[in-house]
């Protein structure tokens, strides 16, 4: 859905862009840390690291990747710890 209007898109990436480069890029890590915390609350409790790695990187990351690619992935952070 995008009922934003251009003018209002327009000003909004104007006031974005007049901050520096220190500012986008804190911003951005941020978001990042807010939406891992957001992933990291809907977790099941008392998962072991290992569970905790796969379901953080299946979550974040699992449409970034084919399947060869993410279970070559998660093998590897099966071997971790």
């Amino acid at each position: 859905m995008n009922d934003t209007p251009e003018h209002i898109k327009k000003r909004f990436r104007e006031m974005i862009m007049n901050r520096s480069n220190e500012e986008r890029f804190m911003m951005g890590i941020s978001m990042y840390d807010m939406a891992r915390e957001i992933t990291i609350s809907s977790f099941p409790p008392k998962l072991s690291g290992k569970e905790f790695r796969e379901l953080l990187f299946l979550r974040m990351y699992g449409n970034d990747f084919d399947e060869i690619t993410k279970k070559n992935i998660i093998e590897h952070l099966k071997k971790l710890d």
